[in-house]
């Protein structure tokens, strides 16, 4: 039987690395709905009335994955949780990504070089999510590695790396633990 999982994520770009997770992660099979917010502001807003359109559309697990873009994780957790308090899931979990979903990306070296198809070796990020702009990190590390010749933008960019991600390399970002943990409970074996 296949699992309907549902995201509520800021864009598209979200999307493409939490499938390719997903992907690494299921034994069983699943489909994916989301609903994209254009930002963290109408996420907070329409967190909500955006799980109950997903329930309606048949998801049966619902993942809420934010930025933190600074804020306190544990903050943006509680105000999500409230949101969601009338919510018919059962199985949820929300995800806050350290700075940006990007930083998961950045503990991954070989990914993106791989995911671009860099000549060069790509400097490993010893601590991703204290890169205080993972974005603009990739950006610069792209830069480098390509001499100039490939401009990262991570709207087009993300969904070539995320395919190639080491999940070994990205449990050292501590956001990401929860989710691979809970990706494998609900969909493992």
């Amino acid at each position: 039987m296949t699992v309907t999982i549902g995201f509520i994520v800021e864009a598209q770009s979200d999307i493409d690395v939490l499938q390719a997770i997903v992907t690494k992660c299921a034994k069983k099979s699943f489909s994916i709905r989301s609903k994209l917010t254009g930002g963290c502001g109408r996420l907070m807003g329409r967190c909500g009335a955006y799980a109950a359109d997903l329930y309606i559309q048949g998801c049966r697990i619902l993942i809420v994955v934010r930025d933190s873009d600074g804020e306190h994780s544990e903050t943006l957790n509680l105000a999500i949780r409230t949101k969601l308090e009338s919510s018919q899931f059962k199985t949820r979990l929300i995800v806050i990504a350290v700075r940006e979903i990007e930083a998961w990306l950045l503990a991954d070296e070989t990914a993106i070089r791989r995911g671009l198809q860099l000549k060069n070796e790509v400097k490993a990020t010893p601590n991703p999510e204290s890169t205080a702009n993972p974005k603009k990190e990739l950006s610069r590390l792209v830069t480098l590695a390509s001499k100039n010749t490939v401009e990262y933008v991570h709207v087009i960019h993300n969904k070539k790396i995320a395919p190639h991600l080491s999940l070994a390399k990205v449990r050292r970002c501590s956001s990401f633990k929860p989710f691979e943990n809970f990706l494998k409970e609900r969909l493992g074996a």
